[in-house]
């Protein structure tokens, strides 16, 4: 007991003492906070400018929309169709 007293009272090196002075003003910097800084609002977005597109392209492109389109429709079509694992009927 008289050793931790004694070290309780003995001068504390100045790393430490530094040590607890930035932690004291992190402290009062984290209670000046309104808000975690998690809940700030997110970056605003950049608008992409609007591309021009050939008509020949534009013609193109549509065909391709209809041809994707057309095979997600069928792999749909062909998921839908397969049987129900057992382990996933209740």
């Amino acid at each position: 007991r008289e050793q931790l007293l004694a070290r309780a009272s003995a001068a504390v090196p100045d790393e430490v003492a530094e040590a607890k002075a930035l932690l004291e003003q992190m402290r009062a910097v984290a209670a000046a906070r309104s808000r975690p800084t998690s809940a700030a609002a997110p970056p605003s977005r950049k608008q992409r400018p609007e591309v021009v597109v050939p008509e020949a392209e534009a013609a193109l492109l549509e065909k391709l929309k209809v041809l994707v389109e057309e095979v997600l429709w069928v792999v749909l079509l062909q998921v839908r169709s397969c049987p129900k694992s057992i382990g996933s009927q209740r």
